[in-house]
């Protein structure tokens, strides 16, 4: 289990701490802090420094001097929370990189990257990271032992209500999963424009999640085109005390889909869910406060499409003048 911090630091979430539960024993990394980047060709990687607490039990006291230091490597796109979340940690326990621990040096436990598939590599590190490591880091261990201290404490006087309330929190995202719904809050007018707010559940993690200023762009027979802007519920997630998976904007990251029906028609025959499932998928990926993305679509049936496969030549072209239109826009913002 992890806890996070309502904060982000150079591209990753603070991550407090996370225990590794073991067949036989469990280990505690806690104290992540990022110590430098390093560029790769394309990639650009954070080096992370933390600490591993062996056949660490709930209750027991941690000190310095039986934590053993480690460091690992990122690319700039992964958060810690990604790394919690996809129990990234137990595969590098399961795989031995966190045996045999050495004491008073870093010890590098990989760089890990994640693939296109959404699975996860596990890289040796570099013999210039090494040596990065071993002149610049490694002679500072005893130097940070206060802080290392100060880390221990506050870990170790993380309360049990706090605990149990990110498993309240979690039990209710959990809840939330089960019955998702995605539902009207405000329908306005701006100039000619007829907009609707809505707010629903990411269906993969039980979130909330916000559709602000939806207005159907372009229509067609059998497929409609809509602009929006999505983003998850940001003060909810400061009250669970954990970061979001979107970035905290305005008003969201702005998005285009196509569905088969109405909106409001899809809601009224309870075919919110296709809708839900198009956009939870859509927060896994990268999205761009300055560029509207076409996020795919949603048929008659309720059959989802990624690409513009079932859009018409003249819905197609649309599609792109929404685009050009809004990084134009954004573009002006940006000079003024």
């Amino acid at each position: 289990m992890g806890l996070f911090n309502n904060k982000s630091h150079k591209g990753t979430e603070d991550l407090i701490s996370y225990e590794i539960k073991g067949k036989t024993n469990s280990k505690l990394i806690f104290g992540f802090v990022h110590y430098c980047t390093f560029k790769h060709g394309d990639i650009r990687t954070n080096l992370i420094e933390s600490q591993i607490y062996e056949n660490y039990e709930q209750g027991h006291t941690i000190t310095p001097n039986t934590a053993k230091y480690v460091c690992f490597e990122i690319p700039e796109d992964i958060s810690l929370q990604e790394l919690a979340e996809k129990e990234v940690f137990e595969v590098l326990d399961r795989i031995g990189r966190l045996d045999k621990l050495k004491g008073n040096v870093y010890n590098h436990i990989g760089f890990i990257n994640r693939l296109e598939d959404g699975r996860y590599e596990i890289f040796n590190p570099t013999v210039e990271v090494l040596s990065y490591i071993d002149e610049n880091m490694n002679d500072k261990i005893g130097q940070s032992d206060n802080l290392l201290a100060k880390r221990i404490k506050f870990v170790e006087n993380i309360s049990e209500s706090a605990v149990k309330k990110f498993e309240q929190d979690r039990k209710e995202r959990e809840k939330r999963k089960e019955k998702p719904l995605l539902e009207e809050q405000l329908r306005y007018k701006i100039g000619d424009n007829i907009y609707t707010d809505y707010k629903g559940i990411n269906i993969n993690t039980g979130r909330i999640i916000k559709l602000s200023k939806l207005k159907c762009a372009y229509e067609e027979d059998e497929n409609n085109l809509y602009s929006a802007y999505i983003n998850e519920d940001v003060e909810e997630q400061e009250q669970e005390d954990e970061m979001a998976t979107l970035e905290d904007t305005p008003q969201g990251f702005p998005i285009l889909f196509t569905a088969g029906q109405k909106m409001e028609e899809m809601l009224k025959n309870d075919k919110y869910e296709y809708i839900l499932k198009l956009l939870s998928d859509i927060q896994k990926e990268k999205l761009n406060i300055n560029e509207l993305r076409y996020i795919g679509g949603i048929d008659s049936e309720g059959r989802i499409y990624k690409t513009t496969e079932n859009c018409s030549e003249q819905l197609k072209e649309k599609i792109e003048v929404e685009k050009q239109e809004y990084r134009k826009e954004n573009e002006i913002q940006i000079e003024k």
